[in-house]
């Protein structure tokens, strides 16, 4: 069996001594001691050993002694097999050339040359430049993701511990600068040495998104089922193409998520609802196919900058384009509105195609259709537009959902229909099934213009007051009052001018009116029984302490008070011109009689004081 000895930095310089059993460990320095320096660590058969706990750097030498026996064994000295041999140190050629590549919001390549370490370690930071140094003897764990990896020093992370020259780095955050050291090393665990001299440093920032968006979005090759879109490019690496049917694309793609694109529509990926993913584009134009003829499709294209997490400027430039062929939905809830005796206002909801043609015809239902390529020039004002057929009028022809209708005869009878088409150019195709119908019949020419209506309390009361511009045949007016605005009753007349072209005033006084919200309006009747109501005002009435006095007083002083407000200790007070009292009693009643007689004619002040309520009245006495 062989004996190894091993000695630090000289040679072996002492032999085992016979009839001495030796311990021996592999870990240097542990076994046992022959001389000074020269331990034993093997002394059993075989032929080799692995041994540790050995310093960076430093030549080792050794001596191999063949022996015989156990306890008491016997060795050969004589010229033993002798060699020696140096542990690694630091590495003496650092790497370089460190370059980025796949930069995203998240991630990045780093690639860089290696030195002659066996080894390296990347150590990254944020925001500045990394300034950590490695600890020999160290061996520090790494995380490939930035924000999960341990730190070297306070914001300086191990983001790799490897033999390559690449690996990806992920956890990051977007727009944000990134430092680097690489520091080559040699040896494991405590006998790791790092070469910490000259090592390769860079930097590089993480993506953000563009800041100027595509433009000038346009449509080329449109077929019925296919279209081209282009644009002119913003300053993004790349754009997203999102299209959708009939309304526009109402959501955005979101940052750090890259989606799939499929020029068949509706085979992308889905944003929020029906806005599918058609492209992702480093040029200005895609081909959308899979679409359905006569149909309205908006795009909305978005520069990007990155691949597998990508930042997107939002909002996106947008277009839209018709397939050719006639719409797929007609318009609906066609209706008139703001009906006059000459006019009225007509309002739909825009089926799917570009445009609509409206049609009206007087007295009966319109019967006839638009034929497609036809050239229809509309009017609002009847009769005025485009005629099909017999007194079926163009009144409309534009791509929006309302149009107001003049020119019309007063106490009539107007029917409509709305048709859906798209325009392609000079080219045109109709939806003529089931078109959106509808009818109204305008007013009768009014007796009155009403200038003004209002009401106003006055004096335990409410005076009514109102203004004509123009009569025509007018009879009277009824004044109308309710306590619910339903519900009215008729509480009076007012015979009218009958014919005038000059401002008139009218008033009526309402002497009952309710502690509470009153509602009034006018009935203007003309000599042929034909009426119209004025619009509704409303007054909440407050009586006050007084509802009603005789004045000028003559011999008697007689005012009757609001007795639901009389409290314990009202009282009355009458004082003349030089603010003299003359008269103060008590109030018991709700009707003061109170006789004046031998009072000087001239003016008086009369308080009622009702608790915290007070009134004063001027009167005159005769």
């Amino acid at each position: 069996r062989p004996l190894v000895l091993v000695k630090a930095g000289s040679a072996v310089n002492a032999n085992p001594v016979d009839l001495t059993a030796y311990f021996a460990s592999s870990a240097f320095s542990f076994g046992s001691e022959i001389g000074t320096g020269n331990y034993v660590v093997f002394n059993s058969p075989g032929n080799s050993v692995d041994i540790s706990g050995l310093l960076p750097g430093v030549t080792y030498h050794f001596a191999v002694y063949p022996f015989n026996g156990f306890s008491t064994p016997v060795y050969r000295t004589v010229s033993p097999a002798t060699a020696s041999q140096a542990t690694d140190g630091a590495p003496t050629v650092p790497s370089g050339n460190l370059t980025f590549s796949s930069v995203d919001g998240t991630s990045m390549v780093l690639n860089w040359t290696s030195g002659n370490g066996t080894r390296r370690i990347v150590v990254a930071r944020a925001g500045s430049a990394v300034n950590a140094i490695p600890v020999n003897g160290i061996d520090y764990a790494e995380n490939n993701n930035f924000s999960l990896a341990a730190e070297i020093s306070p914001g300086q992370r191990v983001v790799y511990d490897n033999t390559s020259s690449s690996f990806t780095l992920s956890g990051l955050l977007p727009g944000t600068v990134y430092h680097f050291r690489i520091y080559e090393y040699n040896g494991t665990g405590a006998t790791i040495t790092y070469l910490t001299i000259n090592p390769a440093t860079g930097n590089q920032s993480t993506i953000s998104a563009p800041t100027l968006q595509s433009s000038n979005i346009g449509f080329s090759t449109v077929t019925g089922t296919s279209a081209t879109v282009g644009w002119t490019n913003g300053n993004g690496a790349a754009r997203l193409i999102v299209a959708r049917a009939n309304t526009a694309v109402n959501a955005d793609p979101v940052d750090l998520i890259a989606y799939i694109a499929n020029s068949s529509f509706g085979a992308g990926s889905e944003i929020g609802t029906g806005n599918f993913v058609i492209a992702q584009s480093s040029g200005t134009t895609a081909n959308v196919n899979g679409l359905v003829s006569g149909t309205t499709y908006h795009f909305a294209v978005y520069e990007y900058n990155g691949v597998s997490s990508p930042l997107y400027l939002r909002p996106g430039a947008t277009g839209n384009v018709t397939t050719i062929g006639a719409p797929q939905t007609q318009a609906s809830n066609a209706a008139a509105g703001s009906v006059t005796a000459t006019t009225l206002q007509l309002t739909w909801t825009n089926g799917s195609g570009n445009r609509r043609l409206v049609l009206m015809k007087q007295g009966s239902a319109v019967n006839s259709n638009p034929v497609d390529n036809g050239t229809y020039t509309a009017n609002s004002a009847f009769g005025s537009g485009t005629q099909l057929g017999t007194g079926n009028y163009v009144v409309y022809n534009a791509a929006g959902n309302a149009v107001t209708i003049t020119g019309l005869t007063p106490n009539t009878i107007y029917h409509f229909a709305v048709f859906e088409y798209n325009a392609f150019g000079v080219n045109s195709q109709f939806l003529v099934t089931n078109p959106a119908r509808g009818n109204a019949t305008t007013l009768q020419i009014l007796p009155v213009t009403l200038l003004e209506f209002n009401a106003e309390p006055y004096n335990n009361t409410v005076r009514l007051k109102w203004s004509t511009a123009q009569e025509t045949n007018s009879s009277h007016f009824d004044i109308e009052k309710s306590t619910d605005g339903i519900s009215y009753t008729r509480i009076g007349t007012v015979g009218a001018a009958g014919n005038s072209s000059t401002r008139k005033n009218y008033s009526f006084t309402d002497q009952g009116p309710l502690s509470a919200i009153n509602y009034y309006r006018l009935k203007q009747v003309d000599i042929d029984s034909r009426f119209v109501y004025s619009p509704i005002v409303r007054i909440k009435y407050e009586p006050g302490l007084v509802e009603n006095i005789v004045n000028p007083v003559q011999a008697n002083l007689s005012v009757q008070l609001n007795a639901a407000a009389i409290t314990p200790g009202s009282e009355w007070l009458l004082y003349d011109i030089t603010g003299k009292i003359v008269r103060r009693k008590r109030i018991t009643s709700p009707l003061i009689n109170e006789s004046v007689e031998t009072l000087t004619p001239g003016m008086y002040l009369l308080e009622i004081k009702m608790g915290e309520a007070r009134q004063i009245t001027r009167l005159i006495k005769l």
